[in-house]
């Protein structure tokens, strides 16, 4: 009886060894992991941005329109900053309240800012819509193939990832540093001191930014948790992962 080296050439048993491979739904749960902290994150941006009641808040809270020298409807400048927001126009322009020669109250690098601001929260349009559809189709095929374990699995701890998310993209929204490390680097420019659009939305914006936020990452993740969980069954709910 010949003898054969394991890996010999010769060995006819050479390849017979299974190899181990990963299951492919536990491949897809593991996209699901990243895909829905990702999205959640993307379009809680941007409805916080796009939204015009976030800035009217803002203004009426802070009272910011009245402590400025220039006449201005605090309706109108909500209405535009929606509007450009939105896309619907591409002129960030407000005139002066005033009968004689009215001015626009906004600086070229003013509108510069918030053109590049816009690109950003496109962006994350783009990653939300993105990630939207990848969870959409891993969705679609875990719930066919039945493993619906695996989604729930997927989703508890997809959880805790978008906690670690929210926590440190609210961090950049509060604290300097990382404000100029993170979205400071996206944006080319930073506006001077004593700037008109800096005064109208000081340093609480971003606290209520930050508020809203956290609200809406938590209704999103909550509604997509209850969705997956009456797919997945309720049995499936409390199960430990």
């Amino acid at each position: 009886m010949k003898i054969y080296r394991r890996n010999s050439r010769k060995n006819p048993w050479r390849n017979t060894r299974k190899k181990r491979e990963i299951p492919l739904e536990r491949l897809l749960g593991f996209f699901t992991i990243i895909s829905i902290p990702l999205m959640i994150i993307a379009l809680s941006v941007n409805i916080v941005f796009r939204t015009p009641d976030v800035y009217q808040y803002n203004l009426k809270a802070t009272q910011s329109v009245d402590q400025i020298n220039v006449l201005i409807e605090e309706e109108k400048l909500v209405e535009l900053i929606g509007d450009f927001m939105l896309g619907k126009t591409d002129d960030f322009v407000l005139m002066e309240e005033v009968e004689y020669k009215p001015e626009d109250i906004f600086t070229p690098l003013d509108k510069e800012f918030m053109r590049d601001f816009r690109s950003i929260v496109d962006l994350f349009a783009l990653i939300g819509i993105a990630m939207f559809i990848i969870t959409g189709v891993v969705y679609f095929f875990l719930i066919r193939w039945r493993k619906k374990e695996t989604l729930m699995r997927s989703i508890k701890r997809s959880g805790w990832i978008l906690l670690l998310l929210i926590v440190f993209n609210d961090l950049t929204f509060l604290v300097s540093p990382l404000w100029k490390g993170t979205w400071g680097r996206l944006l080319p420019g930073a506006l001077p001191e004593g700037d008109l659009l800096l005064a109208l939305f000081e340093e609480k914006f971003m606290v209520h930014v930050t508020v809203f936020h956290t609200v809406i990452v938590g209704i999103l993740f909550g509604l997509l948790f209850y969705a997956t969980w009456k797919v997945a069954g309720k049995r499936k709910l409390f199960k430990r992962f």
